[in-house]
């Protein structure tokens, strides 16, 4: 279908995930990860289509590098999906607990790192372009129940901040801005408990959903910015 993707966090779990489904729309993908893992690289030995590229989101340097054979190809993006995150077990405590200084790499990488791939990319986006950023219903305030993982929550709320200005300020060229809570997803981010839990989610399956999101952005009404995978609208 010749359309253009670039998606962080590509390596493993929801990103790799998003990154098949939409070679497997015939689509080409801009892969970035952190790290260059097995089955990443197996992927782009299988398709042509496949570009990947080594990117830290926590620093401005390593995603200009990251971007710049994208750049200079100088096509639009129909899709950017900001993936990429970091979450610590260590954060599931009570403030009293809670490493506040150590936490400050999380909010950098969750509440930031989406800002400065999206920053990057701004030559590419205009006209039809959408911008999925993977938060959490973590980052809901209305929503609310945890006395506890202070950075983490506070990571997504930033996130979901970021992704509403980003919506007012992409939509004067004509691109659109969703932020998409995943799912307890059963990955490496996801933990332990996420493996055998029955509200639980495969990567694969929330992927599916989302690309089902990111290609129907036409039916979806413009005020909807929040939502899980399913296409529930969640409260800011």
């Amino acid at each position: 279908m010749n359309r253009l993707a670039l998606i962080t966090g590509a390596g493993q779990g929801l990103g790799f995930a998003l990154a098949e489904k939409h070679l497997a729309l015939g689509d080409e993908v801009y892969a970035l990860t952190r790290r260059h893992t097995e089955q990443l690289t197996n992927l782009a030995r299988q398709s042509e289509r496949l570009h990947v590229h080594r990117c830290d989101i926590a620093s401005t340097q390593s995603v200009n590098e990251a971007m710049a054979a994208l750049l200079a190809r100088g096509q639009r993006l129909d899709f950017l999906y900001n993936v990429a995150g970091l979450y610590a077990q260590e954060d599931r405590v009570s403030l009293a607990d809670t490493d506040l200084d150590g936490g400050l790499r999380m909010a950098d990488v969750n509440g930031v790192g989406l800002l400065r791939v999206t920053k990057a990319a701004l030559p590419l986006i205009g006209e039809g372009s959408l911008v999925v950023n993977i938060t959490s219903e973590a980052g809901s305030i209305t929503n609310c129940y945890r006395s506890y993982e202070y950075m983490y929550c506070l990571s997504k709320a930033a996130a979901n901040m970021a992704s509403r200005l980003l919506s007012n300020e992409l939509h004067l060229v004509g691109a659109r801005v969703v932020c998409i809570h995943p799912g307890w997803l059963r990955t490496q981010i996801g933990g332990e408990r996420a493996k055998n839990a029955a509200h639980s989610i495969e990567a694969s399956k929330s992927a599916e959903d989302i690309v089902g999101i990111a290609t129907r952005i036409g039916d979806i009404p413009p005020s909807w910015l929040f939502m899980q995978h399913d296409g529930t609208l969640l409260p800011w």
